[in-house]
């Protein structure tokens, strides 16, 4: 099984080779997605969901600044509803499957 630190530097190792790979963690806390609807202003068209603890979140994105994309959305191949710093105590149980 592959450490936290292992599955963030895979994510992006393949962001920077421009391959889609994504993994999954859990919500610690409740945490706030933001999700677009695809109009704009943004800041007018998007709705405010509330994930609670224990849930499953997919991991689309990991930057260069320490920091990853998260959804609900378990199908999503990209897209995400916030960006959490990758050591934050809001997300535990980093792993590949669901």
């Amino acid at each position: 099984m592959d450490s936290r630190e292992e599955i963030f530097d895979e994510l992006y190792r393949c962001k920077a080779n421009f391959e889609t790979k994504s993994a999954y963690c859990a919500a610690t806390k409740p945490i706030e997605l933001h999700k677009w609807n695809g109009r704009h202003p943004v800041e007018e068209n998007e709705e405010i969901v509330t994930v609670l603890p224990g849930s499953t979140l997919k991991i689309v994105m990991v930057s260069r600044f320490g920091d990853c994309g998260l959804t609900d959305d378990l199908e999503a191949k990209n897209g995400y509803g916030t960006r959490v710093d990758i050591d934050s105590p809001l997300i535990t149980n980093v792993r590949w499957e669901q």
